[in-house]
């Protein structure tokens, strides 16, 4: 199914204004703003992020830029309203959603580039808003918050140098060890004998 353009342009809202979270029932997608049960149920997060927001400032000056992200923010719950929404930076929002098939993930990304694809009006002057998106897939039984936002957070790393979306699906990652875990757990691994030396001849 196509993504439909929003109706309206993106509103210029007040300073300091914020995006509450969202919840809602389910959509056209099968996608819900509320954790699902059981092994089917599949959560993503979201980073999107504004990546000509310097050029924007130099165009709009920098209080006007500064709200970019509300406008951000509030186009993604015009298209996306059971996603739940948070604005974590001056030029990112985050955004989680959950649904019972993996493929929806595809739909929803569509509908967020669809959503930025045409400028927006601000004083009789159009401007683009040019995203990149970076994206993490669990499963939501067993989810790790954590380690759901540290991949979205690597996703959004690569999607800035490919300037397209990138998805990183944990069910297809090995957990990652940093140096200090490793260094925490070695002398314990090998004080209790569960280290073993393993050969394979070239």
């Amino acid at each position: 199914m196509d993504p439909k353009a929003p109706s309206d342009p993106i509103d210029p809202l007040l300073a300091g204004a914020s995006v509450a979270p969202r919840t809602a029932g389910r959509s056209r997608a099968g996608l819900v703003g509320d954790p699902i049960g059981g092994e089917r149920g599949w959560q993503f997060l979201c980073l999107a992020e504004i990546a000509n927001f310097s050029d924007l400032r130099r165009h709009l000056g920098r209080s006007r830029a500064d709200r970019l992200v509300v406008d951000v923010a509030t186009r993604i719950g015009q298209v996306m309203p059971h996603a739940r929404l948070a604005v974590v930076g001056r030029t990112l929002v985050e955004l989680t959603f959950e649904s019972d098939d993996r493929d929806d993930l595809r739909e929803a990304l569509d509908t967020l580039e669809y959503a930025f694809a045409a400028p927006a009006e601000f004083e009789h002057e159009s401007y683009t808003l040019q995203m990149v998106f970076g994206v993490a897939a669990a499963r939501a039984l067993g989810c790790d918050d954590v380690r759901l936002a540290e991949e979205a957070e690597e996703a959004l790393a690569r999607a800035r140098g490919e300037r397209r979306v990138q998805v990183r699906d944990l069910t297809e990652l090995a957990p990652a060890i940093d140096d200090s875990t490793l260094t925490a757990e070695l002398p314990k691994a090998i004080k209790a004998g569960q280290l073993f030396l393993q050969f394979q001849p070239k």
